[in-house]
This record gives C-alpha cells, structure tokens and sequence, in this order.
C-alpha cells in the first residue's frame, strides 16, 4: 500500500506541471485575444482578459499544490480543475482561432483526464499511515496545566515553570487531561496514564545564562548574570543550584544595598521551603550590614515571627472540578 501511495505521489510531477503550462498558456491566451483578435479597449474584452488571468493564475497555484502534494490540498485542486475543465470547454466552444481551439483541447483532455484521477486518488493527498500514527501518539502525550500566578506571592508564572522565580514557592501542576495533580517531576499522570510533556525551553535557557556568568566580565556584570541564573534555576524547581547562584551574586558585588536585595530573596526562599531558621540569620544579617533596610528584611522577618508566611506543605495543590 505504501509503494502504491509512493508511485502515485510520482504521476503528480507531470500532472502538476501539466498545470502550470496550461496556466501559463491561458495567460498567453488572454494577451492573445486583447491584443490580436482586437478586444483593446472594449469593457467585456477587459472583463474577459481579467477571467483568463484568474483561470491561469487558479491553474498555476493548483498545480505547485499537485506537484507537491499538499496535505489537505485536495478540495482546492479539485475546484481549480473543474473551473478550468470549464474554461477549456468554452475556449473550444467560442474559438475561431486554430491556437486557441487546439491549446484549449489538448490542455483540457489533459485537464479532465487528472481531473478524474485525482477524483479517484483523493488519499494522495491525506497524511501517511506514519503521520497519522506519529499524531495519535502526540495525543496521548498530556500539556501541564498550571495556575496563572504564584499562589504565595502572586507574581506572575508560566506554566512551564515549576517554582516561583520570585519567592520559591513550589508551583502546583495539573494534567491537562484529566486535571488531575500532578507530583513533581512525574513522567505519567497517576490518574488517566498520560505521558506529560517536557519542556526543554528552561533547559536551553539555563544553559545559556550559566554560559553567559562563567564568562569574564566585570564583577557588577557577573552578580547581575548570577542573579537571573538563580532566576533560571527556580523556574526549574532547582532550590539548592539557585540558592549557590545568589551566594555567588552577593560575592561579585561591592554593594551592601545589592547584597541586602540578594540576602532577603534567599530568605525568601528559604522561608517558603521550610528553612526559617536559616531564613531569619540571613535577614538579620542583611538588617545589620543596612540599617535603612532598602532591602525590606525586617518586613520579611515579621511576617515570619508573626505567622503571616506559609511553609510549602500549606500550600495545596488546587482540586480539579
């Protein structure tokens, strides 16, 4: 069956090209009948010159479609080749010219000979068996449905993302199938068995920034490149390699207020996956070495001692309707 598709798909060269020739002499008609039988001028010469441009300009297009086989291209070749099947009728009809009569015959059997095998072959232009495969195995592969917004801090997030660049916080994530929760870094869902669908975007992404922050520059250049790799690394649910990136950020820069920034978003951080303890040494840290606290450590760290932070196990994952 394939071979038989293949040797199908190989009369389509010549019938395309017999196409684009009868396009192009159909516009070699048009110029004929304006210019030489005398039409110049006349409003239905103008008007019938205009009809032959669209029928060749329809033929030519039809017949790159059969050249190339174009998937879903079936319908539109069909209705080009009626019209023109129509138009040969005509022209041999109403032609008192030799050329134009014996163009418009031999172009229109050629016609409606391709018309009837493409009437017959309408498969030549559907997907493969392989392609239709390839698709059914694509729809049993299930997106990752996420929330629009971080649901401790409410910053903005994709659904690519598996943490909270600007807090931590673990993002829920639900099948796109069944709407079922999904467990981190799970390969099927546990409800309905679809394979959920790896984005390899913030790989790619994480690759250049750390590219980008091992290479020489000035020391206020590379805390700025660590601190959006740090950004790279939470997006990926990479707690610990972000947490490293900020330590190496505060390192580079000679800017207590900079270093303070840093030293609340770790805290941040740190907070939100359970390390308070850890989270307030840093931002009592960061309230000593800034006095003025640009930074906001010390709103920070009531929030803490008051309760108003919830650790990452008080988050739920929302339940699917």
């Amino acid at each position: 069956m394939v071979e038989n598709l293949s040797r199908g798909k190989l009369v389509l060269k010549p019938a395309g090209i017999w196409l684009i020739i009868g396009g192009l002499l159909t516009f070699g008609a048009s110029i004929w009948i304006f210019i030489v039988e005398g039409v110049f001028g006349t409003t239905i010469g103008t008007l019938l010159v205009l009809f032959l441009f669209l029928i060749g300009g329809l033929e030519v297009s039809a017949g790159r479609s059969v050249w190339r086989a174009e998937i879903g291209g079936w319908k539109g070749i069909m209705m080009s080749l009626g019209l023109s099947v129509l138009f040969r009728v005509m022209m041999v009809y109403y032609s008192k010219d030799l050329y134009l009569f014996w163009t418009g015959a031999i172009i229109g059997i050629g016609e409606f000979v391709m018309f009837l095998f493409l009437y017959l072959r309408r498969g030549l232009f559907l997907p493969s068996e392989e392609e239709r495969a390839a698709v059914m195995r694509k729809m049993e592969v299930s997106s990752v449905k996420a929330v629009a917004e971080c649901p401790n801090c409410h910053a903005i997030v994709e659904t690519e993302w598996e943490s909270c660049p600007d807090c931590g916080m673990a993002l829920p994530k639900l099948c796109a199938k069944c709407g079922s929760p999904l467990e981190k870094g799970a390969a099927k869902c546990s409800c309905c068995g679809a394979e959920v669908e790896k984005s390899t975007a913030i790989l790619k992404m994480i690759k250049t920034l750390q590219t980008s922050a091992e290479e020489d520059g000035l020391p206020e250049t590379k805390s700025s490149r660590y601190a959006r790799l740090a950004e790279g690394y939470l997006k990926n649910g990479e707690i610990e390699k972000a947490l490293d990136a900020y330590d190496k950020a505060i390192e580079n820069t000679a800017f207590d207020r900079k270093r303070c920034h840093f030293m609340v978003k770790m805290a941040t951080i740190l907070r939100n996956t359970g390390k308070i303890d850890e989270a307030l040494t840093l931002l009592d840290d960061a309230i000593e070495m800034d006095p003025a606290d640009y930074a906001g450590a010390a709103k920070v760290k009531n929030e803490i001692l008051g309760g108003g932070a919830q650790p990452a196990e008080a988050c739920k994952v929302p339940q699917p309707s």
